[in-house]
């Protein structure tokens, strides 16, 4: 993303930085720094890591990252490599679930953050979260003070139909060349009903690299953490959305009652989710 779209989607920030992070395999991830417009430093509040799900961007979270800055919340952005901001290929042996994992450890080791810090993650971002908190329990200077979970999920179940087809390396492409192609079509009923989750979904497929797409729904099946879940001290809100096929509220439900600290929030629907609504009940989750 260049400095003009940048400025388009954050105008009220003093400084937008982008650089890219080289993990231990050597290969490069994309990491976003934001900071509020504050007259006296003292005023910023916690920084913030926000972590997109899987083959999403974060400009699709413009206006809950716009509340934060807002609010005097510093906003980092880690950009997993399933990205194509990321230099990794697909056949890369950390191309893998917990290879996401290592690199959000890595990003968060590299950037020195003073404690305490916040995150907050979407669908698999949110599950990168947790296992980082998982494993890095006794790791304080990696711990986040405080966690949200956007469309919350433990597992990948709902996609097992889109699992099963990443197995079928060309049928899987084709297929998806065909929806990517399609996709106006296709989606013309959330165009009406949802026209944000239209437009996220048309940017995603249209930015995602398929091949990736497709290893990473595959590796998606590995990461198991529901029986670690009670191992999670960090106070967590997890956010579902009612009626929410792919990320069913029932699992941003069960989160909340296995980690040691845990809130459960619904929203209506898909619509919600990025609007200063939601920002205001994760500031206000912060603040407490």
């Amino acid at each position: 993303m260049n400095e003009e779209e940048l400025n388009h989607l954050f105008p009220a920030i003093t400084t937008r930085e982008a650089f890219q992070v080289e993990m231990v395999d050597g290969k490069k991830v994309m990491v976003y720094r934001f900071e509020p417009n504050v007259a006296i430093e003292s005023e910023k509040k916690e920084t913030i890591i926000f972590v997109p799900g899987f083959t999403s961007y974060f400009s699709q979270w413009k206006n809950i990252i716009n509340y934060l800055l807002a609010n005097n919340y510093p906003v980092i952005v880690f950009e997993s490599r399933e990205k194509k901001t990321s230099t990794s290929k697909a056949s890369d042996p950390r191309f893998n679930t917990e290879g996401l994992v290592s690199d959000l450890t890595e990003v968060v080791a590299y950037l020195k953050l003073p404690q305490p810090f916040l995150m907050i993650g979407n669908s698999l971002g949110s599950t990168m979260i947790m296992k980082h908190v998982i494993d890095n329990e006794n790791n304080q200077e990696l711990l986040p003070a405080k966690i949200v979970l956007l469309q919350a999920v433990y597992t990948s179940s709902p996609l097992q139909k889109f699992i099963d087809l990443a197995q079928r390396k060309v049928i899987f492409h084709i297929i998806m060349r065909f929806i990517r192609l399609f996709s106006p079509i296709i989606y013309r009923k959330k165009k009406k009903h949802s026209p944000n989750s239209y437009r996220n979904s048309l940017n995603n497929l249209r930015n995602a690299d398929l091949e990736k797409m497709r290893v990473g729904l595959i590796c998606s099946v590995e990461l198991k953490i529901f029986d670690y879940l009670p191992k999670i001290k960090t106070p967590a809100l997890a956010i579902g959305i009612a009626n929410d096929e792919i990320h069913p509220v029932e699992q941003a439900k069960q989160i909340a009652d296995n980690v040691q600290k845990g809130v459960y929030h619904e929203i209506a629907d898909i619509e919600t989710i990025d609007t200063e609504e939601t920002a205001r009940r994760i500031v206000d989750f912060f603040k407490k």
